[in-house]
Parts: structure tokens; sequence; C-alpha cells
């Protein structure tokens, strides 16, 4: 029991030792401001280094752009998506802020410094501002927008660059009908064209103050191209038509017409593009009586009777004139007949050339073999017809010189009316029997 108690009293005295030289070492050690053996000064003051070790890995470049793209995507107009994009530029390009380690030593704290390479030193730096960011706008929701029609690329309208020749020209007419012809007539549409839809003329008709209109617009037939077409991307092309004007008794649901003065008609060359763009041009005004649309007397009247001669409008040959034959065949290409109403018609038996021999002034007729056409609005109106076919010389010796001539009659017996002369010679071998 003694030995015990000596040793629980030595153990007792060791601690009373310890703790009394501890209390001694605190009170000493901060009378003399210094540090604990044990204190922070043993961490390191270096600023620690964040970034990115040695990579022998790729990485992949970012586009910004990528998020314009999806801005636009999403609804946004190209400006309001470029105005997003700079602000996420702007956000992206500010310092990140960083914690600041603490210090227990009472010195300025560290801080993160916004370089790409951090500077080891033990001077403190002032804390970058931060750069206000641009307020975000809310994205507008996205909606599906319906479909439109793509714009055509034809977006100027085409062109009368030469209205042509109008045959007859404007003026007063002796007929209540008249048939009217356009040559020429040049049409362009700059590039991108789409085509040229139609080349017509139209028609109205007025009293001759021009405060009634009698009958609205009246249209012809499409022209036909003569030449060209579509040229570079734009079009340029020449065109051919014709149109009866006629007024006849009760054409009109307005009173009969009588005066003072005649009809007034009318005429324009208009033409459209195939996306509905349009030009036209104004030839002029014919005038016809103010007796066409009389209507019937009550009894009844014989018709008019055909008293006006025809006419051939053209006479094309192969060979043409001029030529040096070496044969006794010739051909008519086109006879082009025509008697005004009101037209009796024209037969086969009224179509004829004949050759007239210049050293004996005698003559031989050939009937043209095929004639085609008619009355262009019904019985007594407009006759519009071509002949044509092979015609066979005879009574010529060689060498000898004749002239050619087109003859036609109507069938009131009108005529003859001759269109001439075409010149030939026979070659110096070549003879053409009776």
């Amino acid at each position: 029991m003694k030995i015990r108690r000596w040793v629980f009293r030595a153990f007792g005295v060791f601690l009373a030792i310890v703790a009394v030289t501890v209390a001694a070492a605190i009170v000493l050690n901060s009378a003399a401001a210094e540090s604990l053996p044990f204190s922070m000064a043993l961490r390191s003051k270096l600023s620690a280094d964040y970034s990115q070790d040695g990579s022998q890995g790729v990485l992949g470049a970012f586009r910004l752009s990528i998020i314009g793209d999806e801005l636009r995507d999403l609804g946004l107009s190209p400006k309001e998506a470029d105005q997003q994009t700079a602000g996420i530029k702007i956000a992206l390009d500010d310092p990140v802020p960083t914690a600041t380690a603490l210090n227990f030593e009472g010195d300025d704290p560290y801080t993160a410094t916004p370089t790409a390479t951090p500077t080891f030193t033990n001077t403190p730096t002032n804390t970058p501002t931060k750069t206000p960011r641009p307020t975000k706008t809310p994205l507008p929701t996205s909606t599906k927008k319906p479909a439109t029609a793509v714009p055509a690329g034809d977006t100027v309208a085409p062109v009368i660059a030469d209205p042509g020749v109008i045959s007859p020209i404007p003026t007063a007419l002796a007929s209540c009908s008249k048939v009217l012809t356009v040559s020429n007539s040049r049409i362009t549409d700059a590039a991108p064209s789409s085509g040229i839809k139609y080349v017509k003329m139209k028609y109205k008709i007025y009293d001759n103050a021009e405060t009634t209109i009698y009958a609205g617009y009246i249209y012809s037939a499409p022209f036909s191209i003569c030449s060209g077409g579509p040229t570079g991307g734009g079009w340029d092309a020449c065109y051919d038509g014709s149109m009866t004007i006629s007024i006849s008794p009760g054409f009109s649901a307005k009173p009969d017409y009588t005066g003072p003065g005649p009809f007034k008609v009318k005429v324009w060359l208009i033409i459209e593009d195939n996306v509905g763009k349009t030009d036209s041009h104004f030839y002029g005004y014919y005038t016809m009586s103010e007796s066409c649309d009389d209507p019937p007397p009550s009894t009844a009247t014989p018709l008019p009777t055909d008293s006006t001669d025809p006419s051939i409008v053209s006479l094309i040959m192969n060979p043409p004139s001029g030529s040096t034959l070496t044969s006794c065949m010739l051909t008519v290409t086109d006879m082009h007949v025509f008697d005004p109403a009101f037209s009796s018609g024209i037969s086969a038996s009224g179509v004829e050339v004949k050759h007239y021999r210049i050293t004996t002034s005698d003559y031989h007729y050939q009937p043209v073999p095929t004639l085609t056409g008619g009355f262009v609005a019904g019985p007594s109106s407009d006759w519009d017809g071509n002949a044509t076919g092979p015609i066979t010389l005879k009574g010529l010796n060689a060498g000898e010189v004749f002239n050619l001539y087109g003859v036609l009659t109507d069938v009131a017996a009108n005529g003859s009316v001759h269109l001439g002369p075409l010149t030939y010679t026979m070659d110096s071998v070549t003879s053409c029997p009776p």
C-alpha cells in the first residue's frame, strides 16, 4: 500500500511540473510578441496556381457565332440575335472572382489577379472591379410561321420597245368592219424574265364626244413571234398579229347612237409577262359611221350587195422574181387574198396567176391549185384566205423574158385585181410548149 501511494504522488508531481512549464511558455511567448512554434506561419504565403498542367490532349475550338445561329433559329431577327451574342461575349470576357485565402498573421489578404500567368510575389494587389453585365432580354417564344409564297425573281415590267407598224393607220373608215394588222412589234423584258404570256390588240368603242362607252374592251387573238425570244436571261422578240374591229346593228345594249359625229374606236397594243406585269401602247382611234349600229328597219329590205373589189395582200413565189428558170414549173408559196365586208366570198376559180410575154404581148392564165380561208365573222363579213401550189408555164422560148402577175376576182365578179409584175428569164436551153 505504501509503495502504490508513492507512485501516485510522484505521477501527480510530474503532471504539475508539466502544466507549470506549458503555462510559463505561453506567458513568455506572448510577452515577447513571438509566434508560437506551431503557428500558421508554417503555411506558404504564395498564391495558389490552379492553371492547367501541360497536356498532350487537343481541345476543340468553340465558335461564339453558333450562339447567334441558335438564337435566330428560335425566332429572333438577325439584329436581335447579334445584340444577344454581343452581351454573352462581354460576360465571358469578365474576370472570374476567386476565394481569398485566410491569413492568420494579420497581413493583407492575397487575391487572384486577372492575368493568364500568375505572378509569384508577396506584394498585395487590388481586387479588380467587376464590369456590369448587360440586362438579359427574354427570348421570344418560338412560333411556327405560316408558309409564304417565294417572291418571283421577275420584278420589272416588260416593255413595248417598238409598237411596230399598224395597217391601216388610224383614220376614218368607210365600212363598219375592218381588219387591222400589226407587224414587227418589238417586246423586251429585262433579266431575270419570266417570259411573255401574250401580246394582243384590244379596242373600245365610244361616241364621238367620248362621254359614253358603247362597247368595253374587245381583244384580238394572241400575236405570233416573228423572231427572237429568250436572250441572256431576258426577253427580246418581234411579234405580228391582226384584229377585226366591227360595229354591227344592235351590237350594244345602249340606245342607237345617232351622233353628232361618227363612232370612235380606240385601239391599243397590250402585253403581259408570266408574273402578271403589263405594258400598253395606244395606236390612236378610227372613226365609223354613226349608222353602223342602226337597228334593222321594221320591214324587210335587201341586204347590201358586194360592190367592193377584193385585194391581193401579198404574192410570194419560188423561185423569187428576178430568177433565171431552168424548168417550166413555178410554185406559189403564198398568195394572201382578202375581200372586205359585205363580201360575197372568194372561190378557187377566182384565184389565178398569169404570165405576160413581152415580145408577143400575149397572156397565159394558170389557176392556183389550193385555196384556204373563209368569212371572218359569218356570212357577208370579211373574207380572208391564202392560195398556194405549183403552176406550169406555157408558150415560152429559151432565153425569153416574161412578167408574172397575181389575179383575183370575188364571187360577185368584182375585179379582176392584179398584183405584180414579177420578172423572170428562161435559160438558154429551156423552152415551155404552148
